[in-house]
């Protein structure tokens, strides 16, 4: 008896070895050859205060295995998981801090075994998670010790006030760029006082405090995404570096995005068969063009390691780092994975004109100034996302997508008796139909208030200008910190 169980042991074992020998991590396509896997890292999770966190860890399945391979080889004998909340750097006041929601459960997609659980904190800080995948083949004979674990880092930021600017440009209403709205520029297609749009910049920032046991590190407060390349220097590790791996010693592995400028010049082991010129730092851009997809939103847009698929939705996700992973060979704020965040936008109560719309990313942030009414063209646009899964984590783990395995980041639901997030229904599969709720394109407004009518006074375009709502003026957005 003893003989045939240890048999039974070891060959679930072989079989979950065989199953995912050679693939460190389930994605929504093809690695290209070289990019590391940003799941064997501990890039943290960023969150608002309040918000709840899917964290993900998933083990694919080696080349030609499927789930339903998976499914008969492995039956029941999936290892069983288990979360901890290891450390906290903020204030845990009134029991209202870090905490598992849920189980973790482990799940076979199509590309691999998922082990996920959801955190939250009503309290900013950064939280250390471990999961442990436990022994549940025969616990009763060989006990239910842990065969393998992964740390989670969290951070939950509390939001600054918002920062708003007047762009400046030639079409718009600041041409000088003296930060002062001044859009008359004479007689329009329809009469006089025609005017110019004025573009607005929101910016806002978060705090987190980091105290406890890293009080330590002499920095009692953390803002993001300032602080993005100091943290890392202190707390970066990963599993795949050889040698010493103290913390900080894997930082540029938190290298993650681009930045917001229009730098151009690619590294050789982008993808990008123009404009190689650099030999440290890529642009990250749309170089080859429209992808596969059809929309230039989506890329694919280079790295320094190749290039990502052709469906680039943000925001960044490890568990889709073949979508969303935009290093540039470079560390700083820019590689702040920064959550969405609504941002309510009000006229003034006295205002008598004007209104406020859609300024469309793909537009604003383009090299030539037209973003995705070009169709595409190679280079124009530097600064993706430029669409978002918001929130980032959708229901269920495969079950809902055919070609995504797995989402993480900050999850929502349909709201109950609480406010979730604007226009967010449970999504169909986002690689084929793009029309659905949960698809963000930055930035898109959501209205709360209405219009009366139109005043006496043009846009440029010819367009009348409606007179501003009554009541609550505002629109609602969500976007990066750029």
């Amino acid at each position: 008896m003893r003989l045939r169980i240890s048999i039974a042991l070891a060959a679930a074992i072989t079989a979950i070895a065989a199953l995912t020998i050679g693939v460190g991590s389930a994605a929504a396509g093809e690695w290209q050859s070289g990019p590391p896997d940003p799941q064997t890292t501990n890039i943290p999770y960023v969150a608002w205060a309040g918000e709840t966190v899917k964290v993900d860890k998933c083990i694919g399945f080696a080349d030609g295995v499927t789930e339903a391979t998976a499914s008969s080889q492995l039956g029941s004998l999936i290892p069983t998981p288990t979360a901890t909340i290891e450390d906290w750097s903020g204030v845990d006041e009134n029991n209202a801090g870090p905490a598992v929601i849920n189980t973790p459960n482990a799940q076979l997609t199509n590309s691999g075994i998922c082990f996920s659980f959801e955190v939250t904190s009503q309290k900013p800080g950064l939280a250390v998670y471990k999961l442990s995948l436990n022994n549940a083949f025969i616990p009763l004979l060989f006990g239910g010790d842990s065969l393998d674990q992964h740390q989670f880092l969290v951070i939950w930021l509390q939001d600054q006030a918002p920062v708003i600017t007047e762009a400046a440009g030639a079409n718009l209403g600041d041409p000088t760029g003296n930060g002062v709205f001044n859009p008359i520029v004479g007689a329009g297609p329809n009469g006089t006082n025609a005017f110019l749009p004025g573009l607005i910049q929101v910016e806002v920032k978060g705090t987190f405090p980091f105290g406890n046991d890293f009080a330590g590190y002499g920095k009692p407060t953390v803002t993001l995404p300032d602080d993005w390349a100091w943290l890392a220097q202190h707390l970066a590790v990963d599993s795949s570096l050889t040698g010493s791996n103290a913390p900080g010693a894997a930082a540029m592995r938190w290298d993650i995005h681009d930045d917001d400028l229009n730098t151009e010049g690619h590294v050789a082991s982008s993808f990008c068969t123009t404009d190689v010129t650099s030999t440290t730092i890529d642009a990250v851009d749309n170089c080859n063009g429209v992808g596969s997809s059809g929309d230039p939103d989506l890329g694919p847009f280079s790295n320094i390691y190749g290039g990502t698929s052709d469906f680039a939705y943000g925001p960044f996700d490890p568990v889709r780092g073949f979508d969303t992973l935009l290093s540039d060979g470079k560390l700083d704020a820019g590689d702040a994975p920064m959550p969405a965040l609504r941002v309510d936008v009000n006229l003034s109560a006295d205002s008598t004109v004007g209104t406020l719309s859609k300024a469309d990313k793909s537009d604003i942030y383009s090299r030539d100034g037209t973003g995705s009414s070009t169709g595409g063209t190679a280079h124009d646009l530097y600064a993706p996302f430029y669409k978002a899964l918001i929130p980032a984590a959708l229901p269920g783990e495969g079950s809902i997508l055919s070609d995504v395995p797995a989402t993480s980041g900050v999850a929502g639901h349909a709201s109950n008796n609480f406010t979730s997030f604007l226009g967010f229904t449970d999504p169909s599969d986002i690689y084929t139909t793009e029309q659905v709720a949960g698809i963000y394109d930055y930035w898109d407004t959501f209205t709360t208030s209405y219009s009366h009518g139109d005043n006496a006074c043009y846009h440029a375009s010819g367009e009348p200008i409606p007179l501003p709502p009554w009541g609550n003026r505002r629109s609602r957005l969500h976007g990066r910190a750029w």
